[in-house]
């Protein structure tokens, strides 16, 4: 993943998704890795384009705390209250600046 473009990195994750839904574990991992090549918004995009609260919530919770982009914010308070897990819902609204 990390000698291809950004496009290509996001369509195999894409096919990674669209042939086995238990690859949902090895997607995330990859997308915490390279999410600075690919893109926080494209991988956000893709998890909810196959209906995974769970894949936004996972891959945002690990950026989260190095992220100033108020729309990772967001998207993971989405995810979280998505999911039912309402005390991360109130601590990231506590904590978050944005």
């Amino acid at each position: 993943f990390s000698r291809m473009p950004p496009e290509t990195a996001i369509e195999c994750l894409y096919d990674l998704l669209r042939h086995n839904r238990q690859n949902m574990n090895v997607a995330v991992q990859v997308a915490i890795k390279y999410h600075e090549q690919i893109g926080a918004d494209k991988i956000i995009e893709m998890f909810e384009s196959f209906g995974s609260n769970e894949g936004v919530f996972y891959f945002l919770g690990a950026i989260l705390s190095a992220s100033q982009d108020p729309n990772v914010h967001f998207k993971y308070i989405q995810a979280a209250s998505r999911c039912g897990n309402m005390q991360e819902v109130e601590r990231v609204c506590r904590e978050s600046t944005f």
